[in-house]
């Protein structure tokens, strides 16, 4: 694929990231991945109940509360995601960050 727009070509170029940068963003993934699945298991929490107390602003209440869940797991070592990420992107980027 060719692009014309030079300033759109340039600003696609990859940069090179310094490994904090990496795997700050590998743990973000992880914690991402684990709020989706923590979500999906709590799911039956977030129904609508027959309660009068039900309002949709506690369930977002909860759904910040598995995000903030998942944050900590994943920077608490997590299930390994983030290391086994972080670990493919530098063995596919031989050169090493910068």
């Amino acid at each position: 694929m060719r692009i014309e727009n030079k300033e759109l070509a340039i600003s696609l170029k990859p940069e090179r990231q310094s490994p904090q940068v990496v795997k700050k963003a590998c743990q973000d993934f992880e914690a991402f991945f684990l709020g989706f699945i923590f979500k999906k298991g709590f799911q039956p929490l977030f129904a609508p109940s027959s309660s009068r107390f039900f309002s949709q602003e506690e369930t977002w209440f909860r759904e910040m509360w598995v995000d903030e869940i998942a944050k900590k797991v994943g920077e608490n070592g997590g299930w390994g995601l983030s290391d086994m990420l972080y670990r493919k992107l530098v063995e596919e980027n031989k050169s090493g960050f910068s």
